[in-house]
């Protein structure tokens, strides 16, 4: 989407203009009243960080802390303490008086620099759900959830010269109620940040790069999601049974999943001139990974734990790719940087993984011993339409499908997830996603007889059948470390009996980086 600066000048930009400036003071609204002071996301990527070099003047003076080339100050005017700001594209955005790129808390006065200059990256976030059911389920109510997580990179080439190697760590403190058992009574949660409410350790690893980033091995304590069945684009959505990874691969495959994690390892292969890709991971599987009660320090490994297998294969095609010019135009005509110079073609990622679980104490819904289970997975999202050459603004489609055949151990032994997402959709806003999404699951028939059913208002069971989930979201990118994201999810047929009215939730997720 071109930048308002650069259209023509008159009533649509005008009304554009409106729009932008609306949307950022109500969003700052939305966010100073509905929730504490925000702080981040774990599904914020980490892009690059603006700097401001000493020769770019700003009215005779280094520019204002947190704006970078080709950024200046709209309010308060001449302000070494800015609010809003003007980005290289023209478009507008809040600011922090001290914050710096993705770092909404600034670079610490110099600390940050010397840190990563040294090898030590400190990163960290705040998300919180707030959402109201406000039609049908089981009763209409309001939860509010949220987390805080941390996290430390420690490059070891920069340390000790160990080259090609980071050390991970990090923690999380979540809090909050789950909306499906109060009040929807759906199987698919509406709020993604429900799981371990505690404050944990989140993962230890080591990550190993080889023969110039084709070999990658990692290990530690880790979990399964960080790196197979997972995308970005599945956290602009709010719902838990997408958001991070489609819900089958947990619910009916026992794969751990953010904030939970256990011992483990994956090796990974890339063929960066074919964009092809391959992964082998194996993972401790145990009945504890989930419970708060062991703050993610229960480092033991019983006899009675299980064995997780699981492999990928993907293609990362870039199609109709677009150089960026000799002739670069002015500053204010440059896409935003996503990471190398921001210049890509439509970008696509196609995946394929299969998971075996080999354990004795997988709990079946029939009484029956079940040694192992195992299931399938198919994934894909593909940008089709670029609406101005070189930039991340147009139209992406996603989707994903689950198998897990074997129906005494599978919730889900079907599940399907899609949706579109469509980036700057509102001229002046081209960091903006609006974003829509179907989640769908059939019930196992041996769980939908079997007394893990939950029991109804009536007392009895009934006998699940399906659920699905649309949703559709708008992220409203305040700046580089801050969005909104309104939300609206409508449930049908929730917890898949029938006897549960459907289901209309509205709220917002904040998200916030340190």
């Amino acid at each position: 989407m071109l930048p308002v600066t650069n259209r023509t000048r008159g009533g649509f930009a005008y009304i554009a203009n409106v729009i932008n400036v609306s949307l950022l003071l109500t969003a700052s609204g939305i966010a100073a009243h509905a929730a504490p002071p925000p702080d981040t996301a774990p599904q914020l990527e980490k892009t690059a960080i603006s700097s401001a070099p000493a020769n770019n003047k700003y009215d005779g003076h280094i520019p204002p802390p947190g704006l970078g080339d080709g950024e200046s100050v709209v309010f308060p005017a001449n302000s070494r303490w800015p609010i809003i700001y003007r980005d290289r594209n023209g478009e507008l955005g809040l600011t922090l008086p001290m914050s710096e790129g993705i770092w909404g808390t600034g670079d610490w006065f110099g600390l940050r620099h010397s840190l990563e200059d040294s090898g030590v990256d400190i990163t960290g976030g705040y998300t919180n759900n707030m959402l109201g059911n406000v039609v049908g389920g089981k009763k209409q109510g309001f939860t509010y959830a949220d987390q805080i997580w941390l996290r430390a990179d420690f490059n070891m080439e920069k340390l000790i010269g160990w080259k090609g190697a980071h050390l991970g760590v990090s923690v999380i403190d979540r809090n909050g109620q789950k909306m499906a058992s109060l009040y929807t009574g759906n199987f698919f949660n509406p709020n993604q940040i429900w799981g371990s409410e505690s404050f944990e350790l989140y993962n230890i690893y080591l990550d190993q790069s080889l023969f110039n980033g084709w070999v990658d091995i990692k290990l530690g304590r880790m979990a399964v999601t960080d790196d197979f069945a997972h995308s970005a684009l599945y956290g602009l959505l709010v719902n838990n049974g997408i958001d991070g990874q489609p819900n089958a691969i947990c619910s009916s495959g026992y794969m751990t999943a953010w904030p939970a994690s256990t011992w483990g390892g994956r090796i990974r292969i890339d063929d960066k001139k074919d964009h092809l890709y391959g992964m082998f991971g194996l993972y401790q599987i145990t009945s504890r990974q989930y419970n708060p009660n062991y703050h993610g320090v229960d480092f033991g490994i019983r006899p009675y734990d299980g064995l997780g297998m699981i492999a990928e294969v993907g293609w990362t095609p870039e199609f109709q790719p677009h150089p960026r010019p000799v002739d670069t135009p002015k500053v204010s005509d440059v896409p935003p940087s996503d990471g190398d110079d921001g210049w890509h073609g439509m970008a696509g990622h196609y995946k394929f993984g299969a998971y075996y679980v080999y354990w004795p104490d997988i709990p079946t819904f029939n009484g029956q011993k079940a040694p192992g289970t195992y299931g399938f997975y198919w994934t894909f999202d593909q940008m089709v339409y670029q609406a101005k050459p070189g930039s991340d603004c147009g139209l992406t489609l996603w989707g994903a499908c689950i198998l897990a055949p074997d129906q005494r151990t599978a919730v889900l032994p079907f599940s399907f997830y899609g949706g579109a997402i469509y980036t700057g959709l509102i001229p002046g806003r081209s960091k903006d996603k609006t974003t829509v999404g179907v989640i769908y699951g059939a019930f196992s028939d041996v769980y939908a007889h079997s007394e893990k059913v939950p029991t109804l208002p009536e007392g009895d069971r009934g006998v699940p059948t399906y659920e699905l989930v649309l949703e559709a979201c708008y992220t409203i990118q305040l700046s580089k470390f801050w969005n909104v994201q309104p939300d609206v999810q409508y449930i049908i047929n929730p917890g898949g009996t029938g006897r549960i009215p459907n289901a209309l939730v509205i709220g917002a997720q904040v998200n916030f980086s340190f």
